[in-house]
C-alpha cells in the first residue's frame, strides 16, 4: 500500500502566506474603498467690513490678511436687523439698472415700437439672463404687449442713438401693430436680477408720437473690485465671482440714485433691507468658502 502523506511543512507555510496576503490584500481594498478622497482645503483670511447707509451709503469689505481667495469660490451672507437673510453668490448679475431709457421724439413709425437695449455698452460683456420688454398701457398698468431676449447672440448690433452716441452689443425687439390711439411706457426686465428699468416718464403713444426707445443698462455682480478710475460696467473682470481677493485689496458696492430705475449696488446685495438699516443696527456677515461650505470670516458689523 502507498503511504497517505500530508503536504510538506514548506508547502503548508507557503499555502499560509499566500492566504495571509490575500486576506491583508482584501482589507486595504475595502478601506480604500471606503475612505473619502482628502477634501480641499478652505482658505484661510480675514477681513475688514464697514457699512454706512443713507444716501451716499455703502458696502465695502477688504482683506486684511491670509490666502488669496478667489471671489468664484465664495458667497457672502448678511444677516439684516429685520430678520432676513441675503446671499451673495459668484456672478450673479444682482445688480441692474439703467443710465439712461427714453422714447425719441417723433421718430420711426407710428403702430411700429422698436427697443435698444445695450447692456453695459462693452463689447467684452455676454448677457448670462433673459431679458423681457414690455409695453405696458399708461392708463391702468397693464400689460399691451411683451417680448423676451434668451440668446445672448441677439445681443449683436451696434447702433447710433440720437444724441450721437454710439451703442455696441445692442438687441432690437420690434413691436407691430401698436394701436396708435393708447399711451404707452416701455420696461425691460432681467431674470438675473428681479428687476425692472423703464423709459424716463416719457409716453410712447398717439399723443406724444415717439415710437422708438433707447436702453442703456448696468448689469454687474455686487460687490465689485475696487480699482481706482476702472468701473464694472467697463471692466467685467471686476464683478464679484470674476476676481481674486489679496491683502490689502478691496471689493465694494455702492448707494447710487436708489432703486426707483432697477436695483443699484448695495440693494443688489440687501434689498429692501437696505431702506431701513439706520446707523447702530448691526449686521452679520459672513464669508463661506462654497466648496467645502466652510465659514472663513464672519464678524458683527455695526452699521455707521
Amino acid at each position: 500500500m502507498r503511504d497517505r502523506k500530508g503536504i510538506t511543512p514548506a508547502v503548508a507555510v507557503a499555502l499560509l502566506l499566500v492566504v495571509t496576503v490575500a486576506i491583508a490584500s482584501a482589507i486595504v481594498y475595502s478601506v480604500t474603498r471606503s475612505t473619502p478622497a482628502a477634501q480641499e482645503k478652505p482658505p484661510q483670511a480675514t477681513f475688514y467690513c464697514e457699512i454706512k447707509s443713507g444716501t451716499g451709503g455703502y458696502i465695502m469689505l477688504k482683506q486684511v490678511s491670509g490666502d488669496a481667495i478667489n471671489t468664484e469660490d465664495i458667497k457672502l451672507m448678511f444677516a439684516t436687523p429685520d430678520g432676513k437673510y441675503h446671499e451673495v453668490t459668484a456672478c450673479s448679475n444682482n445688480t441692474f439698472y439703467s443710465a439712461w431709457g427714453y422714447p425719441v421724439n417723433d421718430t420711426g413709425t407710428a403702430g411700429t415700437v422698436n427697443v435698444y437695449i445695450t447692456i453695459n455698452n462693452n463689447t467684452n460683456w455676454v448677457p448670462s439672463g433673459s431679458y423681457t420688454v414690455y409695453l405696458i398701457n399708461a392708463s391702468d398698468g397693464s400689460v399691451y404687449k411683451s417680448q423676451t431676449i434668451s440668446d445672448p447672440s441677439q445681443f449683436s448690433q451696434t447702433v447710433t442713438d440720437p444724441n450721437g452716441k454710439t451703442l455696441v452689443n445692442v438687441a432690437q425687439v420690434q413691436f407691430t401693430d401698436v394701436d396708435t390711439t393708447t399711451d404707452y411706457w416701455v420696461y425691460v426686465e432681467s431674470s438675473q436680477a428681479s428687476a425692472n428699468v423703464t423709459s424716463s416718464g416719457n409716453f410712447l403713444g398717439a399723443t406724444a408720437g415717439k415710437w422708438d426707445a433707447y436702453f442703456y443698462v448696468y448689469e454687474y455682480t455686487s460687490p465689485w473690485h475696487m480699482v481706482p478710475g476702472q468701473y464694472p460696467s467697463k471692466y467685467p473682470e471686476h464683478h464679484f465671482g470674476k476676481y481674486t481677493l489679496t491683502s490689502g485689496e478691496v471689493a465694494k458696492a455702492c448707494e447710487l440714485w436708489g432703486s426707483a430705475n432697477g436695483i443699484d449696488d448695495v440693494r443688489a446685495i440687501l434689498g429692501t433691507s437696505w431702506n431701513s438699516l439706520e446707523a447702530g443696527d448691526t449686521v452679520k456677515v459672513k464669508i463661506v468658502h462654497t466648496p467645502t461650505s466652510t465659514v472663513v470670516w464672519q464678524f458683527d458689523v455695526v452699521v455707521k
